[in-house]
C-alpha cells in the first residue's frame, strides 16, 4: 500500500479522514460515512502498484480521494460507486 496511507478516526458525521496534507470532515448533519478502497493494479510493464481511495460518503453523494504516481491528490464526487 501506499507510504503514507488513509488514516481514518471516528465514524458517521464525525469521522475525519486524512493523510500527509490532506483533512477530509464532513459539516452538517446527513447520512454519513468514511472508508477505504485499496486495490492492486497490474501495470503494463508486468510490475503491481497498490493503490488506496478514501472515500467519503455524505447522503449517497460519494468523494473519492487518491494520490497518483507523482503525488498529486485526486478528488472525484460523484453519486457512482467507483473501484480503484
Amino acid at each position: 500500500m501506499p507510504a503514507e496511507p488513509f488514516d481514518i478516526h471516528g465514524e458517521g458525521i464525525s469521522a475525519v479522514g486524512a493523510d500527509a496534507g490532506v483533512l477530509v470532515a464532513f459539516a452538517g448533519p446527513g447520512d454519513a460515512r468514511m472508508f477505504r478502497r485499496r486495490a492492486v493494479r497490474m501495470r503494463p510493464d508486468g510490475a503491481s502498484e497498490p493503490i488506496e481511495m478514501l472515500v467519503a460518503e455524505l447522503d449517497g453523494v460519494r468523494t473519492y480521494l487518491r494520490r497518483d504516481a507523482c503525488g498529486r491528490l485526486q478528488v472525484v464526487v460523484t453519486h457512482l460507486d467507483l473501484q480503484p
